[in-house]
């Protein structure tokens, strides 16, 4: 009968399966999480990461999507990934917290299109107005139509809106609009209360201002946030 054969004894120690440094320390989701936050500026090496297993995908999907910069023309894209059907294509519940809406900090929304036509658009008015001038005696008679601001921002960025409103602790969010589409931004803010609540910054450009019969009015807009604030 052979004897039992003593598997360390009789490989050779340069040919035994050793784990090498590299391994060990990426399996240590801190030291990942220090390694991976060098990529957050091209968001395409966190998204390489995401794909490597479900290890690296835990620590690179909360670096991926912490902070979210969507375009206007985008918009849409971020719905379908955001939407809650999204949850009917997970594999198991282990794996809803993979939800990327679960780690948005802070989201960004702007006018991609009217940022690069009028971005270099110089003011047609002075900045600071006479001190006779009066707010409410120049505001707009009427809100121009849907065929003249960008109408995503009144549908698309509401069921956004709605969305990101299922969350416990909603991001902020920073907004930049055309003058145009203030008036629709303007209506959003006003139905999602949570979301005007959680405005952080707003930019607004200097679009088309000749096609508006006077000065626009953005009173009514910083009245909503103010107030909201001051609850």
């Amino acid at each position: 009968m052979e004897a039992a054969v003593d598997v360390d004894k009789a490989v050779p120690p340069t040919a035994r399966a050793t784990r090498s440094a590299a391994s060990r320390v990426l399996d240590v989701p801190a030291l990942l999480r220090l390694i991976l936050a060098h990529t957050t500026r091209d968001k395409i090496d966190l998204l390489s990461a995401s794909c490597v297993s479900k290890h690296f995908r835990s620590v690179a999907m909360p670096l991926l999507w912490s902070q979210v910069d969507v375009p206007l023309s985008k918009i849409g894209n971020l719905i379908a990934v955001l939407s809650p059907q999204v949850d009917n294509f997970l594999a198991s519940r282990r794996d809803q917290f993979l939800r990327p809406i679960h780690y948005i900090q802070s989201m960004r929304i702007y006018d991609d299109e009217g940022y690069r036509r009028f971005r270099y658009e110089p003011h047609s008015k002075p900045v600071h107005f006479p001190t006779t001038w009066c707010a409410k005696a120049r505001t707009l008679s009427r809100p121009p139509g849907p065929k003249v601001y960008d109408p995503r921002w009144e549908f698309e960025v509401s069921k956004l809106f709605d969305i990101l409103e299922t969350m416990r602790r909603i991001p902020l969010v920073d907004l930049s609009f055309g003058v145009l589409s203030s008036f629709a931004v303007n209506r959003v803010l006003s139905t999602h209360s949570r979301i005007a609540d959680r405005v952080a910054s707003v930019q607004v450009l200097s679009d088309a201002l000749q096609e508006v019969d006077g000065p626009v009015d953005l009173t009514e807009l910083l009245r909503i946030k103010c107030s909201l604030d001051a609850r």
